[in-house]
């Protein structure tokens, strides 16, 4: 898609259409969970490309990179860790996802040594892009901010250590002086940044939140989504439950707490996920499409059940799975 874009870009403007385009009457954003490349994850491997089609298929795709990015590092004590490396970073873009968000409990899986190999693979790697995490905090905060025909897409990450049953991970927080993630223990700064970010177009904010199993979200998860939407965000998204959590909209604007797992790798215990299509009208939700997903120990690769869903309807009060 992004190519195409290109392509279309320049067309139009030696054309003298340009302006006409400039400011698209609608957009799509597809937004997936958990992803990551631990086997029997294999990114490159071409069995991935049909269930990544809707995400390439949209202007914008945006997924949880849930794994260190690195080939170094110190293995942090934690039950889970996973790593990655740049060719699946690669991979990713390749299978049309455009942002990476890596404000999540496993981006420091080895470390801040195996952090700072993340910081430079991103460097080297401008799409997709790497957010979430950072040289320190003004960086781990900083969006991505997308082209779509003339109209800025601003995507937000970052995470909440607000689930019991999770190895802690507060301490990876990015600091003024230190790298790390962006870690939400005061939500002001986040929501200064939607707000302000809201003025200039559509803004999706990704967040790794909730508990673990639970197919409802809880109360944080609920406060700083309406926090958020009262903001300014149009789209607010999230991961790590490893379930598919209630989603639907409040007022113009779409909330999904959970999304599931999309690809990772214990597929007979945590096979639920999907891909999460949104058309935006200017920064209303017209359009919602939920494609289900599914994983086996037979195949570990996601792959579509059914076709799409409607889910273009009011958001859950309990924020649960319907």
């Amino acid at each position: 898609m992004r190519a195409l874009r290109t392509v279309l870009a320049i067309a139009l403007a030696s054309s003298g259409l340009g302006a006409c385009a400039s400011h698209p009457e609608t957009l799509t954003v597809a937004l997936a969970g958990d992803v990551h490349a631990h086997p029997p994850v294999n990114l490159a491997d071409p069995s991935y490309q049909q269930s990544f089609a809707p995400l390439r298929a949209a202007d914008v795709a945006i997924v949880n990179f849930e794994t260190a990015l690195t080939d170094g590092g110190t293995k942090s004590d934690k039950r889970y860790v996973f790593r990655a490396g740049e060719q699946d970073v690669r991979s990713l873009g390749d299978l049309g996802v455009d942002v990476l968000t890596m404000a999540n409990n496993h981006a420091l899986d080895y470390g801040r040594d195996g952090l700072s190999d993340t910081l430079a693979i991103r460097t080297r790697t401008a799409v997709p892009h790497i957010i979430g995490v950072g040289k320190d905090l003004d960086d781990a905060y900083a969006p991505a901010r997308i082209d779509v025909r003339g109209t800025t897409v601003t995507v937000f990450a970052a995470s909440l250590d607000d689930d019991p049953t999770a190895d802690p991970t507060a301490d990876w927080s990015a600091t003024a002086q230190t790298p790390g993630t962006a870690h939400v223990a005061d939500p002001a700064r986040l929501i200064s940044a939607v707000r302000s970010a809201s003025s200039d177009g559509p803004v999706v904010v990704m967040l790794h939140w909730g508990v673990q199993q639970n197919r409802c979200a809880v109360a944080s998860q609920v406060t700083l989504a309406r926090q958020l939407v009262d903001a300014g965000a149009d789209v607010v998204a999230g991961a790590h439950s490893h379930t598919i959590q209630g989603m639907g909209r409040i007022g113009d604007a779409f909330v999904a707490y959970g999304l599931g797992n999309f690809a990772w790798w214990w597929p007979s215990a945590q096979p639920d996920g999907g891909v999460l299509t949104l058309t935006l009208d200017g920064e209303r939700t017209v359009k919602a499409e939920w494609q289900p997903v599914t994983r086996t120990a037979s195949h570990p690769e996601p792959r579509v059940v059914g076709g799409p869903v409607d889910v273009l309807h009011p958001l859950s009060v309990a924020g649960c799975a319907s």
